[in-house]
């Protein structure tokens, strides 16, 4: 997992998710809310100043299927993340529809975000 790798950086707000301890997670986001906007970056081993990835914590919720409780507090902390891109120029709508289970409420409430930003 990423956690175990040195050249991760996670924050607090998405160490909990290795072990889908989503309430942690939600009661951090809640707790400290500009977590929400902190990049998670992986970077080369070999050239620290190349990134292999990056993402916010709401794109990490999509990719690990988090509950909707933990998006939705995720995009009440950061709005503005919902139109964020990630190492790839994904959003967190396109991961959503890339996902095996597409969760329709957890689509919803990303364009209902991409709406409201407007």
């Amino acid at each position: 997992p990423p956690s175990s790798n040195p050249n991760t950086k996670l924050t607090r707000i998405t160490k909990p998710w290795h072990s889908a301890k989503w309430d942690a997670a939600q009661k951090r986001c809640e707790t400290y809310p500009w977590e929400a906007k902190i990049y998670v970056v992986r970077r080369d081993p070999a050239d620290n100043k190349k990134i292999i990835w990056r993402f916010l914590p709401l794109h990490a919720a999509i990719i690990f299927s988090a509950p909707l409780a933990l998006v939705l507090s995720l995009i009440r902390c950061y709005p503005e993340s919902a139109a964020k891109s990630d190492d790839r120029a994904m959003i967190p709508l396109h991961l959503a529809f890339r996902a095996k289970e597409h969760n329709i409420e957890v689509i919803k409430a990303l364009l209902q975000a991409r709406s409201e930003e407007r």
